[in-house]
């Protein structure tokens, strides 16, 4: 029976014992899909039950007869933008949050590699149709659509050419982060002949030094006990590491330490997470938390030991490589260090995503205000990023300070009229 002879029920869900109830079904689509880790329901209700407080919960789905086909996982959150008004404005779970109860969180960008709606592949069309009518409908309701860390594969970007020229909005579309994959494929000596003879050479040393010589041993939790032990030791690496340069480190908010440890501990029940050490005579220098679904694995947390004496034989890196070899064993074909193209990660990597952001701002007062704001934003970030490229042409640091200080004078101006 063909699609259009069905019904399509939209539903909207509000509260957390209906965000709980979906689990079950939520997850057999996100299985047929092929969707990211970062769209299962453990992950997602995990990030709501942190830092979802204060928004309101507003997950929209689409079902044919009795089958879910669609999950649309949104909040609205609603702001103070100055002394005198709120705005509006609606994003994914798991998005970067400006706001949030007990002060901002010592991150600046989502808390998920990839954020995405879910779709069945076989109604993928009649989704996309919706979405236009649906954006219609919410931009009524809230001042902005901010929608980040969206994949290049997403049907919402298949669907861009549709939200053009609407007379309800102003869309803006830039990048986000850039993710960095390895196409690990089914066998292992057939990936390290596609890398560089130096970079093959130094996987192969490395991991000879573990397998053969037993410099020191790689090992991975097999009970919840076990696993949130070297989550303790996790976190005491990371911080120590971010310490000695004068940081404060992601785990210095107990928030983002509660939410990692929930979270992963949630996804290791299911298969979904593992956590590796490097380990010699009872010390360990060195943890890899990871998460593992639909063939891939994914790179989450680190924690070394700058200062041991096996530092040398770089041990979070052959705790990398020793994952990807078991795990192409146990049928993972990708790697993704998630964030970020760095060197240590461009080395191996078979392929660069770069994600998008798409905000649509209403065509009302507050819709501009928070248009230009994003805007004025996105340029600061920019100038921020690029001051040290203008410091080597003006030689001239009082004069690099003050375009700094007036060029905020000028968006605050902007955006506050």
């Amino acid at each position: 029976m063909g699609t259009v002879s069905l019904k399509l029920t939209e539903r909207v869900y509000r509260s957390e014992n209906d965000f709980q109830d979906l689990k079950k079904s939520w997850n057999n689509l996100v299985r047929f899909t092929g969707a990211d880790v970062f769209q299962l329901h453990e992950w997602q209700y995990s990030w709501w039950d942190n830092f979802g407080s204060n928004n309101e919960l507003y997950i929209i789905t689409y079902s044919l007869q009795d089958q879910l086909i669609a999950i649309l996982p949104f909040f609205i959150q609603e702001k103070k933008f100055n002394r005198f008004r709120f705005v509006k404005t609606l994003h994914f779970i798991g998005s970067h949050l400006t706001t949030i109860e007990g002060g901002i969180l010592p991150v600046n960008k989502a808390f998920a590699g990839y954020l995405d709606i879910i779709v069945h592949p076989d109604h993928v069309d009649l989704i996309s149709k919706k979405i236009r009518v649906l954006f219609e409908e919410l931009i009524q309701t809230v001042d902005q659509i901010n929608l980040d860390e969206i994949p290049e594969h997403s049907l919402l970007m298949h669907s861009l050419p549709s939200l053009r020229g609407s007379d309800k909005w102003i869309l803006n579309k830039t990048e986000a982060s850039v993710c960095s994959q390895c196409l690990i494929g089914s066998d292992w000596d057939r990936y390290l002949s596609t890398l560089s003879r130096s970079t093959r050479k130094n996987i192969r040393r490395g991991l000879r030094s573990i397998y053969d010589d037993e410099v020191f041993d790689i090992k991975e939790a097999e009970t919840e006990e076990e696993f949130d032990r070297i989550f303790d030791m996790l976190v005491r690496l990371h911080q120590n590491r971010w310490h000695q340069q004068d940081l404060p480190g992601i785990f210095a908010d107990k928030r983002m330490e509660d939410f990692f440890r929930s979270t992963a501990l949630n996804l290791f029940k299911n298969g979904w997470a593992s956590i590796h050490w490097a380990e010699k005579k009872q010390q360990i220098f060195a943890v890899e938390l990871s998460y593992h679904f639909n063939h891939t694995i994914y790179t989450v947390q680190t924690g070394y030991d700058t200062e041991s004496e096996y530092t040398r034989y770089s041990p979070s890196n052959l705790i990398i490589y020793h994952m990807m070899k078991t795990g192409i064993d146990n049928g993972y074909l990708v790697f993704d260090w998630l964030r970020g193209a760095e060197s240590y990660k461009s080395s191996t990597t078979s392929l660069v995503l770069q994600n998008q952001k798409l905000t649509l701002s209403a065509r009302n007062n507050s819709g501009y205000r928070l248009f230009l704001t994003e805007i004025s934003t996105n340029l600061l970030t920019k100038f921020q990023n690029e001051k040290w490229v203008l410091s080597v042409y003006l030689g001239n640091y009082t004069l690099l300070k003050a375009l700094n200080k007036n060029f905020k004078r000028v968006i605050f101006h902007i955006v506050s009229k």
